[in-house]
């Protein structure tokens, strides 16, 4: 009856805005088309009383000029069509009429934010990435989403409400997906998005092909999404990737607590495999970086599995070290922890045994390129020895002194001062060195300045220091301040395994020297080597290949040539 009073014309148009609000909108955004309706009219007298206003004033002033008024008018409403369009309209639509997101935007926000993650980026991160986008298009009130890899295990991230007895229902939903994981099943479960409404069939049904094939596990899956609906949740969103389900998204009620409509389920269809192939690639880096992580690992143990017994050869200047057995790996890792520090190192062990050369390793380790001095305390006569070390004299400090000379400590410099045989120093001697340890300072003989050493000290000895300090032939004192690190280097007979490296080597340095081709050692031979006790240790090993080197021409070593 009201319509047919307004005439049939305006009827006909607002039929033809209903059904396109229907067709493109859904029937719930009239009451959207009314408001905007609405502002649009009050937006519309607003403008109008604007222009009479202006009318008015322009009749008042410009009486005299009809052409002039006009004109004027027409400019008013250009401007004012130009600012509705641009400022009015748009701020009445952003403020009232928010629209949401298309598919495509969505896709191309969740791949704008992937661009700035990182391979090692949490998967976490990218499952809230995913939430937050698509809250974006269809505001819920809560939700989640569970990742699954290709050895079933399972990832949950949720926004808002999330009970302990919603987290037992995905566990126990996971359970048959993680079945169909391990290929037991050839059907996807879950193809399409379900809405979880009373009286709406769901993809896993009876008429189902997959239900047809394995109803009990269809049941169960059919079960949790019902205690899924009573826990306030709606629809349900397999994420499938090349037939595969990689997991599954659930959200529940809007934040206007209206219904999902098929506007709803299209826009979360479009964006399913958009979805899917963001969350695979992820899981596929989650995958590589903790394959790569295992298998450095597995490198780094293997590697020192094999560094245990390898052969390792250092050159230090003119020198080679030669290693094998664990015992030696065990000394040398003594040496990593005492090199870069200033505190004095203490080296024992027999003679022969390399002292020299692991003070070598020590100072090439923090303090290569600069001087390395040995002072041999035990072939320096006592009378020159405070000189060699109490570190030089100046021009007529005594007898002989026809020139300034510099020590032993002056000439390291900020390198390495290396007392050989330190136990054979004589006890006088031991308390001035004890005072240069003590304030890193020392005076030339017969010069009164004060010069500070800036070098290391490093002592070595074969001498069993505490049985000398009973004896009353050395220092308590200097004992302790020289033993800050400590260095035992094993004989030659505890560490077998490397007798073997040690004669190849020594055999192709001395047939170098002596002009000769290589020499290979006969296995026999090399098991008298082996069997020896060496109380020469390294030093006695290197002359016996020496003479039976000498002693013969052959190019195999033989048992017989060994004395």
């Amino acid at each position: 009856y009201r319509l047919d009073n307004i005439g049939p014309p305006t009827t006909l148009v607002l039929l033809t805005l209903l059904i396109y609000s229907i067709l493109t909108h859904g029937f719930f955004d009239l009451r959207t088309f009314w408001l905007r309706a609405g502002l649009s009219l009050v937006s519309f007298v607003l403008g109008g009383l604007v222009l009479c206003g202006f009318g008015y004033w322009i009749l008042e002033h410009y009486q005299g000029s009809f052409a002039g008024m006009k004109i004027a008018t027409l400019v008013v409403l250009f401007a004012t069509g130009i600012l509705y369009g641009k400022k009015v309209e748009p701020w009445i639509r952003s403020r009232f009429f928010v629209r949401r997101p298309r598919a495509e935007e969505i896709i191309t926000s969740l791949f704008h934010s992937s661009a700035g993650l990182q391979e090692r980026t949490a998967l976490d991160q990218v499952l809230e990435n995913i939430l937050q986008s698509i809250n974006r298009a269809i505001p819920f009130q809560t939700g989640f989403i569970v990742s699954m890899n290709r050895d079933a295990e399972a990832r949950v991230f949720h926004r808002g409400r999330f009970s302990s007895r919603l987290r037992s229902l995905v566990e126990e939903f996971l359970i048959p997906l993680r079945l169909r994981q391990s290929s037991r099943y050839s059907d996807v479960p879950m193809t399409e998005t379900m809405i979880l409404e009373i009286g709406l069939p769901t993809s896993l049904g009876p008429g189902s092909s997959f239900y047809r094939k394995y109803q009990r596990i269809a049941l169960r899956i059919e079960n949790v999404m019902r205690s899924l609906q009573e826990e306030g949740f709606r629809v349900v969103v397999p994420l499938i990737y090349e037939s595969r389900l990689i997991g599954f998204i659930g959200l529940g009620d809007k934040a206007d607590h209206s219904p999902y409509y098929n506007e709803d389920v299209q826009l979360l269809d479009a964006i399913r495999l958009s979805v899917s192939i963001y969350l695979h690639n992820h899981i596929y880096f989650e995958s590589l970086e903790s394959s790569r992580n295992q298998a450095r690992s597995e490198a780094q143990r293997l590697s020192q599995f094999l560094a245990d017994r390898r052969v390792v050869r250092r050159d230090l200047d003119e020198h080679t070290l030669i290693y094998k057995s664990e015992i030696m790996h065990q000394s040398v890792e003594q040496v990593h922890r005492a090199s870069g520090s200033n505190r004095p190192v203490l080296i024992t062990g027999e003679t022969g045994t390399g002292k020299e050369l692991i003070a070598r390793l020590i100072h090439h380790s923090d303090r290569e390129g600069k001087p390395f001095v040995v002072v041999n305390c035990a072939a320096i006569p006592a009378s020159l020895l405070e000189d060699e070390i109490k570190f030089g004299h100046i021009k007529g400090a005594f007898t002989d002194a026809r020139s300034d000379r510099l020590g032993k400590a002056a000439e390291a410099g900020e390198g390495t001062l290396f007392f050989d045989e330190v136990g054979e120093m004589p006890l006088e001697l031991q308390a001035k060195l004890l005072r240069l340890l003590q304030d890193g300072q020392f005076s030339p003989v017969g010069d009164n300045r004060t010069i500070r050493a800036q070098c290391r000290f490093i002592f070595a000895t074969n001498r069993n220091l505490k049985a000398s300090i009973a004896e009353g032939l050395f220092r308590e004192d200097l004992y302790y301040r020289i033993n800050a690190f400590a260095v035992e280097l094993p004989p030659l007979r505890e560490r077998k395994e490397d007798i073997g490296a040690l004669a190849e080597h020594f055999c192709r340095d001395m047939a170098r020297e002596l002009g000769r081709s290589d020499v290979r050692i006969e296995s026999d031979a090399l098991s008298a080597l082996e069997s020896y006790s060496w109380p020469g240790n390294i030093r006695e090993l290197q002359n016996v290949l020496l003479r039976a080197l000498a002693g013969s021409d052959a190019r195999v070593m033989v048992r017989a040539d060994l004395p």
